[in-house]
Formats: C-alpha cells, structure tokens, sequence
C-alpha cells in the first residue's frame, strides 16, 4: 500500500513538472498567468483526503463522506447542496466495492485540481478481461495552506474552472 501511494505520489510530481514546464514557456505571453506552488506536502494532503473520504465510503458511512465536500461557488467554498448530497449518496450506494483506488491526480492552480479515483467492483482472476471499476471524480481546492475536497460534475472535468454555478442557495462554509 505505501508503494502504491509513493508510486502515486511520484507520478503526480513528475506530471506536475512536466506540465509546468510547458506551461511556462507561455507565461512570456501573458503575464495574468498564475502558476501554484506545489510541494510534497500538497500531494500526501491530497491522497490523505481522498483516501479518509473513500474510507468513509467504504465503511457505508455516506453522510461522513458527504461532509468532507464542498462546492466553489463565486471563489468561496460553500457546502453541498442537500439534493446534490443526495445524487452522490445515491450513486456511491448502488455497490458495494471491495475497495477504492486513485486513478490520476492533476493539479492547475490553487482552484481547479482533480482527483479521478474507482471503486473496485471486484477482483479480477488472471486474464479476466471484465470491466470490474466505476469512476469517480472530485476536485480538491487549497485555501489558506489547508486543502478541500470538492464535488466536480462532467461540465467542469475537462476545463480550468471548478466552479458549479447552477445550484442556488448554496451558503458558505465558516
């Protein structure tokens, strides 16, 4: 398991510096560009949140899970709305896995990071070729040093914004 974990650690760095590379030979051209400082630290914070909020799954106690995610909205992190709270206890009740693994890590800026992590349906015999993972996905956001887990959607995954701006009532958390 600490393999696995300095494995993923180590991929996540090694993708950090190479897209940071490429990235700022663009920071010539504009100088609104904002790069994130990453350390160590910033990535174990990361996988110890993902992995006590599929803890929590795991062990069949959604509402502890729910807990930890948030929503960023207007650049402040609100908690989830009670009828998102519910779509996500629903999907995550409907197996049972024999546990949870993080797929990939990607970090942007401070604001839009993701974590694309899988249930584990159920182990594979040796040359089982049968799909046996669900995928999941949350976006973790550091504020203040202290890093956040919040939910992502299929609109944001795939763009440099992590925000859900169509769920109304959404208060900040204090």
């Amino acid at each position: 398991m600490m393999k696995k974990v300095i494995c993923v650690a180590f991929a996540a760095i090694l993708c950090l510096f190479v897209s940071c590379g490429k990235k700022q030979n663009n920071a010539v051209e504009s100088e609104e560009l904002v790069f994130m400082t990453l350390n160590q630290q910033d990535t174990t914070d990361v996988i110890n949140l993902v992995n006590k909020y599929t803890a929590f799954l795991l062990a069949n106690q959604a509402d502890s899970a729910m807990a930890m995610l948030h929503v960023l909205k207007n650049d402040s992190l609100s908690d989830v709305p009670a009828e998102l709270k519910n779509k996500y206890k629903l999907s995550h009740s409907a197996f049972r896995p024999v546990r949870y693994q993080i797929d990939t890590m990607r970090f942007r800026d401070e604001k839009d990071c993701e974590v694309k992590f899988s249930a584990v349906l159920f182990e594979k015999a040796e040359g089982d070729t049968a799909p046996n993972t669900i995928s999941f996905h949350v976006k973790p956001v550091r504020r203040n040093g202290v890093w956040y887990l919040t939910v992502a959607d299929s609109d944001d995954l795939n763009t440099l914004n992590s925000r859900l701006d169509n769920y109304q009532g959404v208060e900040p958390v204090k």
